[in-house]
Formats: structure tokens, C-alpha cells, sequence
């Protein structure tokens, strides 16, 4: 079995930790997380809330997507978030893109 991969992130300007998961099609936060974004709530039967996103460490400058998520009572405490591969990737292309080479 493959090792969870999680990635610290920026939500709304609060540092936490975000689980990689191949297997989700819908990124997901905690009610906790949501709270403190204080983040409106979009949908009433599922909370979805619209939250601008960031990867951490990876990079100096802070490149974030808003990021249309679910709001859950997670029971996780090693990680606040759950995004789809898809949406790591491309939080890391973001970031990516604003590296620069020094031109000779």
C-alpha cells in the first residue's frame, strides 16, 4: 500500500495540512477549517464553500486557487483538508510557473 501523501497549505490565509487523495473528485474541509475562514456557505444539503487555496512551503510566493469545497465533520487529526490529485497538481503548477531562471 502506497503512503498518504499530504501537503501543507494556505485556506483563506489559515496554515494547515491537506491530505493528496487519487481518489477524491471533490476537495474537502473541515467544519473546524471552515469556521475559522469564516467562509459562506454556497449549498445547504452538502455545506460547499468557496475558498482560495495555496501550497505552503513548496514555493516564496503564495499561488492560490479558489477552490470550491465541501465542509464535513472530519475525525482526522493529522490533516484539516482533503484535495483531489488533480487540484495538488495544479497548486504545484501554479507555483511552478511564477519560478523564473536568471537569463544570461
Amino acid at each position: 500500500m502506497s503512503p498518504l501523501e499530504c501537503v501543507d497549505v494556505s485556506v483563506a490565509g489559515v496554515e494547515c495540512r491537506a491530505l493528496c487523495d487519487t481518489g477524491a473528485q471533490i476537495p474537502v474541509v473541515s467544519t473546524t477549517l471552515s469556521n475559522l475562514c469564516q467562509a459562506e456557505v454556497i449549498a445547504v444539503e452538502v455545506p460547499l464553500v468557496t475558498l482560495n487555496i495555496g501550497l505552503s512551503h513548496d514555493c516564496d510566493n503564495v499561488c492560490e486557487s479558489s477552490v470550491v469545497s465541501a465542509v464535513v465533520d472530519m475525525q482526522a487529526n493529522e490533516y484539516d483538508v482533503v484535495l483531489p490529485a488533480d487540484v495538488v497538481q495544479k497548486l504545484k503548477s501554479n507555483c511552478a510557473s511564477f519560478v523564473t531562471t536568471p537569463s544570461d
